[in-house]
């Protein structure tokens, strides 16, 4: 088991979880939505998804005696095979726009201080590489508790400066942007804002698992899911609004604002991008963990290749134990103990060292890839958000529970079960109705430009 956290350094840990690139993404997204629209659908996100989260929680609480929850993958088997290659699908797709985000950030910010993207594929794809072959998740424990620090203080450096914009000299009405109430553009930017938020959220339903086993009072679980919502979705309207008001065309990095505004060679904008060029590069391969995995099982080599899809608990000896227990996702605070293998992937691996690194290495060069072709952080946002962020967030966690009821193994009043039915519903055709606005936006808006 890992080590037990309280209450409040768990509620701490969960709401820096959803401080990144998806949060200072949202500014953009809110453009032309209009202040109520953007409100109202921050709030139906945080609202849903708590649901959604809470529902994981139940579905989490009757199966964990049959077969250990840790995983999307683990919901997934509930499904069958198929349920299980589906929920793989989603976190190696979405796993994999983070990464290509990532690379979009680091290209653009040190492209501003004169690197071509050649020059920074070169720089960054070794480094890359060599931090990506470590072997555990525990491994990167100091890695995490960094990143997580950073994104805070980026955040906060970012919210200061716009604040700052607002509030000095005349009045703030006279200087606020975007003030309109109601939407002022097509149909589909209500829809890419909510993409933005999926993307943003999604860091708290994926460890949502793992958080819950390292709750002490494993009782406050529910009141842990609601205040991490509610702090969360406090904080996206207030980097919402700031974003909106402080800037008259928020970028899709609140960061890069500050350099158009007060130029690359201040201090202040070239602390903030290139301390988060460090901190994605440092979060790379936190990110890449679930989805290599995923596939060095599927190819049954590396670390993730050391247990077979359909191993159980109850399947397993002393020695197999130990290696599942490595391969769980665990908190930065269960990173205190060392693993006693190699930290990075060597022979012992199934003898398939080589095959592991060179896996983890196209990975990375093709993520580089990506972002060289694409190169619109906003775009890749919103892909992972429309595609592969509600059926993690929203589709798997709703559709387990309503199996569940009806088997017996969790019991829910009528109106819940309606409320987790028309939740499923409504996520369903909104993540069509997001695909739809991707495709209209790339093919029609473009072809009219």
């Amino acid at each position: 088991m890992p080590p037990k956290a309280s209450f409040a350094r768990l509620l701490a840990y969960t709401v820096m979880l959803s401080l990144g690139p998806g949060s200072l993404a949202l500014s953009r997204a809110a453009v032309d939505v209009g202040v109520v629209v953007t409100f109202l659908a921050t709030m139906f996100t945080g609202l849903a998804l708590a649901w959604s989260m809470l529902a994981f929680i139940r579905v989490k609480d009757a199966l964990d005696p049959i077969r250990k929850i840790v995983t999307y993958q683990d919901l997934g088997s509930q499904f069958a095979s198929s349920g299980r290659a589906v929920a793989e699908a989603g976190v190696v797709g979405f796993q994999f726009l983070v990464l290509c985000v990532y690379a979009v950030l680091i290209g653009q910010i040190i492209g501003v201080y004169s690197l071509s993207n050649g020059i920074w594929l070169a720089l960054a794809f070794v480094p890359l590489c060599v931090a990506c072959c470590v072997q555990h998740l525990r491994d990167l424990g100091a890695v995490a508790q960094l990143t997580a620090v950073s994104y805070v203080a980026l955040w906060l450096a970012t919210l200061t400066y716009c604040a700052a914009r607002l509030f000095r000299g005349s009045s703030v009405g006279a200087r606020a942007h975007n003030t309109s109430v109601l939407p002022t553009a097509g149909w589909t930017k209500p829809v890419h804002l909510y993409e933005t938020l999926l993307y943003a959220f999604e860091g708290l339903p994926a460890a949502l698992p793992q958080v819950v086993d390292t709750l002490v009072d494993r009782t406050r679980a529910a009141d842990l899911v609601s205040r991490s919502v509610v702090i969360v979705t406090a904080v996206y309207v207030v980097t919402e609004y700031a974003g909106l008001f402080a800037f008259r065309r928020p970028r899709a990095s609140l960061t890069y604002n500050l350099l158009d505004t007060l130029g690359e060679d201040a201090l202040l904008p070239m602390s903030v991008n290139l301390v988060l060029v460090l901190t994605v590069f440092l979060k790379f391969p936190l990110q890449l963990f679930p989805m290599i995995s995923i596939l060095e099982r599927k190819l049954g080599i590396g670390p993730g290749g050391q247990l077979d899809d359909d191993d159980t608990d109850d399947d397993l000896d002393d020695n197999a134990h130990k290696e599942k227990k490595e391969q769980e996702p665990l908190l930065p605070n269960s990173a205190a103990g060392r693993s006693r293998s190699a930290v990075f992937v060597d022979a012992r691996d199934s003898g398939e060292c080589l095959r592991v690194v060179l896996l983890r290495s196209t990975v990375v060069a093709a993520t580089l890839l990506v972002a060289l072709l694409v190169d619109d952080l906003g775009f890749l946002i919103q892909v992972a958000g429309a595609v592969f962020a509600p059926l993690l967030a929203f589709i798997l966690p709703l559709t387990a529970e309503l199996v569940l009821i009806d088997t017996g193994d969790i019991r829910r009043t009528h109106p819940e079960r309606l409320v987790s039915a028309a939740l499923l519903v409504v996520a369903t055709v909104l993540a069509i109705l997001s695909a739809v606005a991707i495709v209209y936006d790339a093919v029609v808006t473009d072809a009219a430009r």
